[in-house]
């Protein structure tokens, strides 16, 4: 995450350098700009594209909030959901317990492979000794 932030810094600073660069190299450039049926003449380079990346970055801050307040809301319902689900597990835990339901019978002991073996060895034995 804290990669993530310096690699977002950097670009930023990637292009702001770039935006000065530019107006160094076209100093007293003076452009035009249509907007919105207004016409602006006559203004400075520099104005325009400070107000550009202006306006870019109060976009991008509107769509980041927006999503991080959506993500927030989504966190709250699942921890609530994760909330009530701990609930549910918890009394069925102790369902049992709290109303005094006889427990299920263990389940009987699984008998060893080996004296399986043994009594197949010994029927064996026994069906040879008939012949």
């Amino acid at each position: 995450m804290r990669a993530l932030r310096i690699l977002v810094w950097l670009v930023l600073l990637a292009m702001m350098l770039a935006l000065v660069g530019f107006v160094v190299q076209n100093p007293g450039q003076a452009v035009d700009i249509h907007l919105f049926q207004r016409y602006y003449e006559g203004l400075p380079l520099v104005v325009a594209l400070f107000a550009a990346f202006l306006v870019g970055v109060i976009v991008a801050l509107v769509f980041g909030a927006y999503f991080l307040f959506e993500q927030s809301l989504a966190v709250r319902r699942l921890r609530l959901l994760n909330r009530e689900l701990d609930r549910e597990l918890d009394s069925l835990r102790n369902l049992a317990v709290e109303e005094g339901l006889p427990l299920p019978p263990a389940p009987p002991p699984a008998t060893p492979q080996i004296s399986l073996l043994q009594e197949l060895e010994d029927a064996r034995e026994r069906a040879e000794g008939l012949r």
